[in-house]
């Protein structure tokens, strides 16, 4: 047993009550306290000078940055019409505005068709600005694997809005089209 999973073991209940407190949300604590283990297996534990304070440090960054990331979110979907003033001039007529309106939602549903962890990395790249290496962090990943996930949602972005706006099914992944061959 490692020393980061002796101290885990000893504090997790305290740190997942005290997670669901602060972000009122059962299930989204139970997520910040797995990101906490994993980000603390990687932590040299020799250079902490106390294992607990610091295994309760990082969970409440992971639960700020999720409470972060759904306020963004949030007042992203619940602002969808201050969103489309923003873009729309005043006179416009209400076409226009129902034209923005459709395109919005064609975003919205291809968004909600992306695997989670792509649609995070689109999301800390493109709407909260961090560089490649600062969503790396973040996430816990390499920055070579977030461009992969950029270039990934992109592209099923662009596949997704080009077929909803044409009324076509998706397409078939390669990897489908790949076994159909063999």
């Amino acid at each position: 047993m490692s020393a980061w999973t002796a101290v885990f073991a000893a504090h997790a209940t305290e740190l997942r009550a005290v997670l669901a407190r602060v972000l009122g949300d059962v299930s989204l604590a139970e997520d910040c306290v797995q990101d906490t283990v994993m980000r603390l297996l990687d932590a040299d534990f020799s250079s902490v000078r106390d294992p607990k304070a610091f295994l309760f440090q990082v969970g409440y960054n992971l639960a700020r940055d999720a409470l972060r990331r759904r306020h963004v979110r949030g007042s992203v979907v619940d602002d969808a019409d201050a969103a489309i003033d923003a873009v729309v001039s005043n006179d416009a007529g209400p076409e226009v505005h129902l034209l923005v309106r459709e395109q919005l939602a064609i975003v919205s549903r291809a968004l909600a068709q992306l695997p989670d962890q792509r649609r995070r990395v689109l999301w800390l790249v493109r709407v909260e600005g961090l560089s490649l290496k600062e969503t790396a962090a973040t996430l816990g990943i390499t920055a070579k694997t977030v461009e992969n996930h950029m270039t990934q949602a992109l592209r099923q972005l662009t596949e997704l809005m080009t077929l909803t706006e044409s009324g076509g099914i998706a397409p078939r992944t390669r990897r489908a089209q790949a076994r159909d061959i063999q």
